[in-house]
């Protein structure tokens, strides 16, 4: 899937993404804190929209070790594991948005230990 130059996305946080650097500085946020990271696509579907886009959903996950410091704070040596959902808006072959969420609060939690402490 090719992201459009000019893509716009709004991920977990508030956070807004515009074009494609935005994107990949988006994700590489959430891999690099990740050793190994382990990424899989659990279910995708699309369906045609009005005016010839096409709306594709994606639910995903990625599981790793939280080896490095990142955005969700420094390394714990921690096993994450990540739920996703995706959906994308996409144009003559191209992703032009991105509407993505997963439970920031629950990476936290994982983080922080889990249930038990």
């Amino acid at each position: 899937m090719v992201f459009s130059s000019a893509v716009e996305g709004r991920w977990p946080s508030g956070r807004r993404i515009f074009g494609r650097p935005g994107w990949i500085g988006a994700v590489n946020q959430l891999l690099a804190m990740l050793d190994r990271p382990a990424w899989v696509l659990d279910h995708w579907a699309e369906t045609p929209l009005p005016g010839g886009d096409t709306a594709v959903a994606l639910r995903w996950s990625i599981a790793g070790l939280h080896a490095r410091p990142g955005v969700y704070g420094p390394a714990t040596g921690r096993h994450l594991l990540v739920l996703g959902i995706s959906h994308f808006t996409v144009r003559n072959a191209e992703v032009i948005e991105d509407t993505t969420v997963f439970d920031d609060l629950a990476i936290l939690r994982q983080i922080a230990g889990g249930m038990s402490q």
